[in-house]
């Protein structure tokens, strides 16, 4: 037996022969059994080398952190949405009726006259809005099948006039959830930007088959019918939307224009009369009056005896 022994806690040094240190009572190891010797000094590393292990272990150590903390899963409450950015509504943007001519269409994309979304110009240098995009994105790295993250992201891309960038992002949100109408209203309204008429029209016949009654996308798809050519299948949805929702503007001018084109002047005179009793604008209402007029002189003009 050795004459003393040393406190592992407190490093002082005691005869052997006793059970507790004497200055912190910590037990004391037995002397008679051998000391297990450090790991470096087992594996025959020199200080360097163990410098060079411990380091090594330590960046790995720190990497593998990095790599567990940029891959956890994002909870939907921690998704913060930035300040500056509102998004989309679930419905076609609508807006009051214009008719100044024969074929006039309504502003219910919410568009400007160059197709792109009102406000572009100053949203397109918005440095919330390129905030917002990075933000998103970054997002989508750790939670590429979340539908809403694309469909937020398409709707930033497209206030920032990237329309046709916005459309591949709203179709990736359509992808992974079908049957949320949204996503489905903001790729055809994106479709409408980019004067892809039949992209639009079967989105929104999508959005049609989930939610039959909606009458402003029944109107949004008679415009977008209407804006491809189609007047005929134009009238129909037209004429649905006005049967839901009788104080709809879009609906009640939308079916007015498509039956002046196809020629069926009565019924179109009758439809403009409709839209004069939904309270229009006073320069919409202004627009149709004369509409009405033009039409009037039309219809004496090819039969004199009516007056």
């Amino acid at each position: 037996m050795s004459g003393f022994v040393v406190c592992k806690k407190c490093g002082t040094r005691i005869k052997s022969g006793r059970g507790h240190c004497l200055r912190c009572f910590e037990p004391l190891p037995d002397p008679d059994l051998p000391v297990r010797p450090p790991l470096s000094v087992s594996l025959g590393l020199s200080r360097n080398q163990e410098m060079l292990v411990g380091g090594g272990t330590a960046i790995a150590i720190a990497l593998l952190a990095t790599v567990i903390w940029r891959t956890w899963p994002v909870s939907a409450d921690d998704q913060a949405q930035p300040a500056a950015v509102s998004m989309t509504s679930a419905a076609p943007r609508a807006s009051s009726a214009q008719a100044s001519a024969p074929g006039a269409q309504t502003a219910a994309s919410g568009e400007t006259a160059s197709g792109q979304p009102s406000g572009v110009a100053a949203a397109a240098s918005d440095p919330a809005l390129e905030a917002a995009r990075a933000d998103y994105e970054q997002k989508l790295t750790a939670s590429p099948k979340d539908a809403a993250l694309w469909n937020q992201l398409g709707d930033v891309l497209e206030r920032m006039g990237r329309v046709d960038e916005a459309a591949v992002r709203f179709e990736r949100a359509v992808g992974l959830a079908p049957r949320e109408p949204e996503y489905r209203l903001n790729l055809a309204r994106a479709a409408q930007a980019l004067s892809q008429w039949d992209r639009a029209i079967d989105q929104y016949r999508e959005v049609v088959r989930l939610r039959p009654r909606d009458a402003q996308t029944l109107g949004a798809l008679g415009l977008t019918l209407q804006k491809k050519g189609d007047d005929q299948a134009a009238i129909g949805e037209f004429q649905t939307a006005h049967r839901l929702d009788p104080s709809s503007p879009l609906a009640a001018l939308g079916l007015a224009t498509s039956l002046e084109k196809l020629g069926r002047v009565d019924e179109a005179e009758q439809a403009f009369k409709d839209y004069l009793q939904i309270t229009p604008t006073p320069a919409d209402a202004d627009r149709v009056r004369g509409r009405l007029a033009v039409l009037a002189r039309a219809r004496s003009q090819r039969n004199p005896q009516v007056k």
